[in-house]
Parts: C-alpha cells; sequence; structure tokens
C-alpha cells in the first residue's frame, strides 16, 4: 500500500486516549496540504495507515525490522511506521 517509501512521513492524530494507548488517525485534507506545501514531509491518509501490511510493505525491510514484525505482529502499516517498540 505505500509503494514507494518517500520519507519523512506524517500523520494526523487525534490526541491520545485517557491511557496513552491508542492513535486514532484523522484524515484532514486542508492540513495535510497545506504540510506537504511548506515541508518536505508526506502526510499519510488513514486508509494508508488502517490498510493491512502486505509482503511489498515488507520488501525493503532489513532483517532486524523483519525480526521485529515477527516478534511484535503489527497488522497494519501504522503499527509498523508510527511504533513503540523501542
Amino acid at each position: 500500500m505505500l509503494g514507494q517509501v518517500w520519507l519523512p512521513l506524517l500523520a494526523i492524530v487525534e490526541p491520545k486516549d485517557e491511557h496513552g494507548l491508542t492513535l486514532r488517525f484523522l484524515d484532514v485534507p486542508a492540513l495535510a496540504q497545506a504540510l506537504m506545501r511548506i515541508s518536505p514531509y508526506r502526510v499519510l491518509s488513514r486508509a494508508v495507515l488502517e490498510s493491512p501490511l502486505t509482503e511489498e510493505d515488507l520488501a525493503t525491510l532489513s532483517r532486524h525490522e523483519l525480526r521485529e514484525i515477527r516478534f511484535w505482529r503489527p497488522e497494519t502499516v501504522a503499527e509498523v511506521l508510527f511504533n513503540d517498540w523501542d
């Protein structure tokens, strides 16, 4: 779903819940367009972030990154990109 990786990446989210555990991704087109016009950032859509991981998404990852994915078992693109495993 990501295709060619273009870094740096951003996502627009609501503040975390009271437990600090959940990121809720938002689509705010005007904000995303403004950020991409004035910065080198690519703002990912909610659809991309919530999409299931594919082999294509994992194709360019290092052996270490793949080992982390096998251990943590993320299910979506967002869980890989915006993880707190470290």
